[in-house]
């Protein structure tokens, strides 16, 4: 039950095919990959782990003896953001970029749901919050940018500043 929704989170092990169906998709397209799946993939996570691998007490959550799952999640979380930022490192196309920048904020997310307690799932909530905003804003204006230069590599963003100071500050 939980594989499936790792699969649909880009998260590792199975984040391999994520920059390439981002890239190959148009930007709403990728758009919309990049932010719903996500979205109900932490939902499920967070359902999942708290109220069926654990039971609530006062302020936490006390896990199942013999699964420890805060562990797990926090290994997939640390593989995942060094993954995601590593190869983004390498990448001359903007959408790739974008991709594996994605793929470290579902690092950061899990991160969250690793603490399992309050303060936790409501960093996961305020951070997935924002991840959607930032997420379509960012693919808007790379769309614009690709658009305007012609062309897909991260060089589109050059002088973007200077000649739209507003989607460059954004």
């Amino acid at each position: 039950l939980l594989i499936p929704v790792i699969i649909r989170m880009a998260v590792f092990p199975f984040h391999f095919l994520f920059p390439d169906v981002v890239e190959g998709a148009p930007t709403t397209v990728s758009t919309y990959l990049a932010i719903v799946p996500i979205i109900a993939g932490v939902s499920i996570a967070l359902k999942l782990c708290l109220n069926l691998f654990s039971v609530k007490a006062e302020f936490s959550w006390i896990h199942m003896p013999a699964f420890e799952w805060p562990t797990l999640v926090a290994l997939l979380s640390v593989i995942t953001m060094t993954i995601g930022n590593l190869c983004a490192l390498s990448q001359i196309k903007l959408k790739r970029l974008l991709a594996y920048s994605t793929l470290a904020q579902v690092g950061y997310l899990f991160m969250g749901l690793a603490v399992s307690n309050h303060l936790g799932v409501g960093a996961v909530l305020f951070s997935l919050t924002i991840f959607c905003m930032i997420t379509a804003g960012t693919f808007f204006i790379a769309q614009q940018a690709m658009d305007s230069q012609k062309t897909d590599s991260i060089s589109a963003l050059k002088g973007l500043v200077w000649k739209h100071p507003f989607a460059g500050v954004v």
